[in-house]
């Protein structure tokens, strides 16, 4: 085994899965007894007596992001076990934009970053790799600090770009340093890709592009890869700003499957409604417990994902479980019946040549019926006339190909839907991370 190699090796990756549950229990344990002994929040919440088994996490509540925002600073200390030092502080960057924040430790950040960089040294980035990172820098943002860190221990020649650079010095940055890989959210590659398309720049070629912090759909990875030349698309880790990483793609896997850290992290798969623990193999509601997390202790948080734990086994021989994931637990709208999701408008737009993959669904009541809403930005500015009869073509593309939808039409069950088409970077963006919040049903409100 080669000596970077041995350094991403951990014994506990091959450990049959009944002596992994053994020292998951005991880190259960010490994490639920210190939580409750130190934490305001816990100590009328979690259990007095010791864990006889995982299955009795039931027992304890399930863990919210509105219970984040109460309790923690700057609102008050319910969550935080120690002072306000020797840590790092970020806030999320979610497509809400309603913040949140999020705490770790010194060698808390340390640990992740290790955890980070294994996702993105196994399927290929390495030493003699040129790698852009993309993510958001500034803002309290932690993605930028955590792709950094994990970088460097994959022995790269890292250059710490950001996003917010902008495409006309991204390009020239990455031509100086025939840049071979980078890391970013899909909606900065998607960006990058129009610019180079509609500039003509066809010696912009990254081999290995690493995502993280949105669903990237097929027909979107389709583009990216004609434009920019990508080999291969990996996950820059399964991970959220509250619970810091959870999964990673090892060099047999890519895309939505990964291998759970579980030494770092408990995941349990339960029914979205009733809170039950859900058998494997069925989909349902992810619950993360960061069993290494001690500064702000995460115990069987909601992080907002559907997924589902699979019985296969990999062929890269670690006995990990396997995490499928499906989607934000709100990535699907229903109107009147019928179920729209951000990946249907993703495969349709590929067929119009004028499109970007930035869009978002909207759903809304009108005279007592629901109605569907696709908003979606063109490549290029164009004239209002223009945009109106792309929209009505897509229209008339999207009743032919989603009968169902329809049917609900013609039979009045459902409003006709609207089809906004909108100039570039005219959809409302979070400010911090670029991201256009995908799904919204105004229904709720």
């Amino acid at each position: 085994m080669k000596e970077q190699e041995s350094y991403f090796y951990n014994p506990f990756d091959y450990l049959a899965v009944d002596k992994r549950n053994i020292e998951t229990l005991s880190k259960m344990n010490s994490l639920v007894h210190y939580a409750r002994s130190n934490s305001h929040f816990y100590k009328t919440r979690l259990p007095l007596h010791k864990l006889n088994s995982l299955s009795e996490l039931v027992g304890i509540p399930i863990l919210t992001g509105q219970d984040l925002r109460e309790n923690l600073p700057p609102h008050n200390q319910g969550f935080i076990t120690q002072p306000l030092s020797d840590a790092y502080v970020f806030t999320s960057g979610g497509t809400t934009g309603d913040p949140k924040f999020t705490f770790y430790s010194n060698e808390e950040l340390k640990n992740q970053a290790q955890l980070c960089s294994k996702g993105l040294f196994l399927p290929g980035i390495r030493s003699g790799s040129r790698v852009a990172n993309m993510m958001n820098a500034g803002n309290l943002w932690a993605s930028f600090t955590f792709v950094n860190k994990a970088l460097e221990l994959c022995g790269c020649l890292i250059l710490p770009i950001a996003a917010q650079t902008g495409p006309e010095a991204t390009v020239t940055f990455i031509r100086l340093f025939n840049v071979n890989a980078a890391v970013g959210i899909p909606s900065f590659f998607i960006s990058l890709a129009d610019y180079c398309e509609e500039h003509k720049i066809t010696d912009v070629k990254i081999e290995i592009v690493a995502t993280g912090g949105e669903q990237i759909y097929p027909d979107t990875k389709a583009y990216i890869s004609k434009i920019l030349g990508v080999k291969k698309f990996v996950s820059a880790g399964y991970s959220s700003n509250d619970t810091g990483l959870i999964g990673f793609n090892c060099e047999k896997l890519e895309g939505s499957i990964h291998h759970i850290h579980e030494d770092s992290v408990h995941i349990e798969i339960v029914n979205p409604d009733t809170g039950e623990p859900v058998e494997d193999g069925n989909p349902g509601k992810i619950l993360v417990t960061c069993l290494n997390r001690y500064f702000m202790p995460l115990i069987r948080y909601d992080i907002g994902d559907m997924g589902r734990i699979l019985n296969d086994t990999c062929d890269c021989g670690r006995q990990l479980k396997l995490l499928e994931l499906q989607g934000r637990s709100d990535d699907t709208l229903i109107i009147s019946g019928y179920n729209i999701t951000p990946q249907v408008i993703s495969s349709l737009i590929s067929h119009f040549g004028e499109f970007s993959y930035h869009f978002q669904i909207v759903a809304e009541q009108k005279l007592g019926k629901d109605l569907l809403q696709v908003n979606i930005e063109t490549k290029h500015e164009m004239e209002g006339k223009d945009r109106e009869e792309l929209a009505k073509h897509f229209l008339s593309y999207l009743l032919a190909e989603e009968k169902a939808l329809h049917f609900l039409v013609d039979t009045r069950g459902t409003n006709m839907p609207v089809i906004s088409v909108a100039n570039p970077e005219t959809l409302t963006r979070n400010p911090k991370t670029g991201k256009i919040k995908q799904v919204i049903d105004k229904r709720k409100v």
